[in-house]
C-alpha cells in the first residue's frame, strides 16, 4: 500500500498468547524475540520493561496522565 502511493504510513500489529507454558518458561520465550545485547538494558522480563522505558520516555517528552 505504501509503494503503491495510496497510504505514507501503516500500522502492524501482532499477539502472542502463551497458555502452555508457565510464566518464566514463556518469558524465555519472548525474550528470544529481543535484540539481545543491544537494547540497552538486562532484565528477566524484557517486554515489560521495554515497554516502561518507552513510556517513561512518553512522559518526559509529553507527559502522562495516569487517571
Amino acid at each position: 500500500e505504501i509503494e503503491a502511493g495510496r497510504y505514507d504510513c501503516v500500522l502492524v500489529l501482532g499477539a502472542e498468547e502463551f497458555k502452555n507454558t508457565d510464566g518464566n518458561t514463556a518469558s524465555t520465550n519472548q525474550n528470544a524475540a529481543a535484540w539481545q545485547g543491544h537494547e540497552g538494558f538486562d532484565c528477566t522480563y524484557m517486554w515489560p520493561a521495554a515497554f516502561g522505558r518507552v513510556a517513561q520516555e512518553y512522559d518526559r517528552r509529553y507527559g502522562l496522565d495516569r487517571r
